[in-house]
């Protein structure tokens, strides 16, 4: 009997010190730092749940950013990254050279078209959710 337990007891103190040692491995990859250039100000994402994004309000997106742009004489373009098998993208906005209160009045304005839409996902000042191809 005290033969079988030993190796058990073994094997279970090796589990223990690879757990340990993967356990300090994620915590290097979670605590390194980020650089400003990957930060981006505003993302809106089009995901899809099965059926594909939602192309209504990514066209509607679209036309908001061309009024926004002639209204306020400015010239704001997303940065686009397709992700995914069904037509996914994110629309990366750095919102360099823009006076704050634009900055903050186009990410209000454009939250609001998509209130109650699951298919749309607003982000503010992280990283990019999805790497580009190109």
């Amino acid at each position: 009997m005290r033969y079988f337990l030993i190796p058990i007891v073994f094997m279970c103190l090796m589990a223990c010190k690879n757990s340990e040692k993967a356990n300090k491995e994620d915590s290097k990859v979670t605590s390194s730092t980020v650089s400003n250039d990957s930060i981006c100000r505003f993302q809106v994402s089009f995901i899809s749940i099965g059926s594909g994004p939602d192309r209504s309000a990514k066209q509607k997106f679209n036309e908001f950013i061309n009024d926004f742009n002639t209204l306020n004489n400015l010239n704001i373009t997303p940065k686009i990254v397709n992700w995914g098998r069904e037509g996914e993208q994110d629309y990366c906005f750095k919102l360099e050279g823009i006076k704050t209160e634009s900055q903050d009045k186009f990410i209000s304005d454009s939250k609001l078209l998509f209130t109650g839409n699951t298919l749309v996902k607003c982000l503010e000042n992280m990283p990019y959710r999805h790497k580009s191809k190109d």
